[in-house]
This record gives C-alpha cells, structure tokens and sequence, in this order.
C-alpha cells in the first residue's frame, strides 16, 4: 500500500492533511523521512505520525482494506495520458498528489480531450477496461467533410489500418502496426463549417478513430469522448475531476 493512502485511511485524514503531514516533516518511515508520498508500505515496517495532540508511532501489522473508488476526469486537450513523460505534461501533473495511485482506463491520445477514467483498484481498472467487458464508448468528432456510402460502409465493416493511416489491402491479415479497425455506430450531421460525427466504439485501438477516418480521407478537427459506458461526462467543465464511490 502507497504511504499517502495509508495514512488517509488509518488516520482518517483528508488528502490535504496528510500531504501536509509529509510535506512538514511529521512523518517517519523506519526513523527516517520517506522518499515520496507513493513510497510503498511493508508489513514490518516502523511508522511515526506527530500530530498536535502528540507523535504516535506503531509497527505496521496489516492493512486497511481501501474502498474502491472511481474518478471521472476531464482531459484537456495537450494534456498525456501517461504515468512519466519528461517532454509533455501528463495527468498527474494536472491532478492532485497522490493520485497517481490511481490507474487510468484507456487512453485518450494528446490532441484529444474528453472523459477519462480512473481508478485505485486493480480489479476495477480490468473490468472496466478489457474489450470483452462490451463497454461502449461515445465521441464527437469533427471532421472537414461528409462520409460518402463506400466510406461509411468502410467503417461499419472495418478495414486493416497502419500506423500512419493508411489502409491495407483487402483479404490480407492484419501485421505489426497494423490493426482491424470499424465502429460500433456512426452518425453524421452537416454543420456550417464542418460535418459532425457521433461515433460509438467498444473495443478500441491506439488513436483508432483518427486513423480510420485519415484511411477515408478525412480530416480531423477535434475529438472529444463524452460517455464511457454508463459514465457520462455531462456538466464537468475542463480539467475538472470528480470522485465516485463504487
């Protein structure tokens, strides 16, 4: 168990105070100050917490069981969803510390914003985001013109795509860097200046709606997930985040 999350739960701290804590020096780890606040905990190990009322120290014999629990986030675009990235500014720069014990469900490439997932819970992280768990995720997407009959039949029926976009020839099998990418639905609308998309996807590839849409030869302006699953991301402004129990 992380040190931060530990002492929120033992100590029924908020996540404030126990940053504090830390952050002022009142926390031990075997008689000496810990690294981080994600240092990990062993059983064994000596702790020593000074609070107002006094230091408490005890050996750490068990851990407390952590409730599962699921944040909803909105991504911004140019902002990575990645654990390290020393060029970009990644999620955890933008959240709060100690949230990097929470692992993030899937992706959302840099130009693209929208809902994010994550949660402190292995377990929850593997439901939520393995394709045979059926979760349907839902997109807006701009794009610069309509999809025509054969590109919106590709589409729905999918076709091998590369890296780059470019799409394979058919009857061939799918080689490195290179996937079978379709949508689960896809609807379009003609706007002024642009055509809009509502895509549903289920399982989905590195940037796979990006890269079927340049494979029809279309351009893409913006992509933005509003709904994974039963998970909506509704009124929650930009960079926001909100914490679910489950």
């Amino acid at each position: 168990m992380k040190l931060l999350s530990y002492l929120q739960i033992e100590y029924k701290l908020a996540r404030r105070k126990a940053v504090q804590l830390l952050q002022s020096g009142k926390v031990l780890l075997n008689n000496a100050e810990p690294e981080n606040y994600q240092t990990e905990l062993n059983i064994g190990d000596m702790l020593s917490v000074e609070f107002p009322h006094g230091r408490e120290e005890k050996k750490i014999e068990t851990f407390p069981v952590i409730d599962s629990q699921l944040i909803l986030y909105h991504k911004p675009v140019g902002i990575v969803v990645s654990n390290d990235d020393p060029h970009n500014t990644t999620i955890y720069n933008r959240l709060p510390p100690g949230m990097r014990e929470y692992q993030y469900i899937g992706r959302l490439d840099k130009d693209s914003s929208g809902l994010l997932l994550l949660a402190n819970d292995k377990k929850l992280v593997h439901e939520l985001g393995h394709p045979s768990a059926g979760i349907v995720k839902t997109y807006l997407v701009r794009i610069d013109s309509l999809l025509d009959e054969e590109q919106l039949s590709h589409c729905m029926n999918g076709m091998i795509v590369d890296e780059q976009g470019k799409a394979v020839g058919a009857g061939q099998s799918p080689e490195m860097g290179q996937d079978f990418l379709k949508f689960e639905s896809v609807e379009q609308e003609q706007r002024k200046w642009y055509v809009s998309l509502v895509i549903k996807l289920v399982e989905g590839h590195k940037r796979h709606i990006r890269r079927l849409l340049k494979a029809c030869g279309k351009k893409v302006f913006a992509l933005h997930r509003t709904a994974f699953g039963k998970y909506k991301l509704s009124d929650l402004k930009e960079g926001e985040w909100k914490l679910m129990d489950i």
